[in-house]
C-alpha cells in the first residue's frame, strides 16, 4: 500500500472500530461489516489491488489491527516509507 491507502484504510477501520465494534449499542450482524467492506472494495483505484487487500482481510482478526501494528507494518513494507527513510538519511548525512 502507498502512504494514502494506508491513510484511507486506517480511517475506515478506525470507523469501523468506533461505529460497530466499540459501540455497546450496536447489534452485530453479517450487515455490521458491509460498509467497511464496501469502501476498502474500492480503497484504490487497481481492482486486482482492492482484490488483494479484501483477501488478506479474509484471515485477519480484526481486533488485533492496531495503528501502532500496522504503521510498524507498513514501514516494513512500504516502498514509499523505505524511499523516504532512504532520502532523508542522505539529508542527514550531508549536515553531519
Amino acid at each position: 500500500m502507498d502512504g494514502r491507502t494506508y491513510t484511507l484504510f486506517m480511517k475506515y477501520l478506525n470507523e469501523l472500530k468506533r461505529d460497530v465494534l466499540d459501540d455497546p449499542h450496536h447489534k452485530l450482524n453479517p450487515d455490521s461489516f458491509l460498509i467497511f467492506l464496501d469502501k476498502v472494495q474500492s480503497i484504490t483505484s487497481s481492482q486486482a489491488l482492492n482484490d488483494l487487500v479484501i483477501g488478506k482481510l479474509e484471515h485477519i482478526d480484526l481486533s488485533y489491527l492496531t495503528p501502532k501494528r500496522l504503521l510498524e507494518s507498513y514501514s516494513q513494507h512500504s516502498i514509499d516509507f523505505q524511499f523516504e527513510e532512504t532520502l532523508r538519511m542522505g539529508e542527514i548525512k550531508q549536515f553531519a
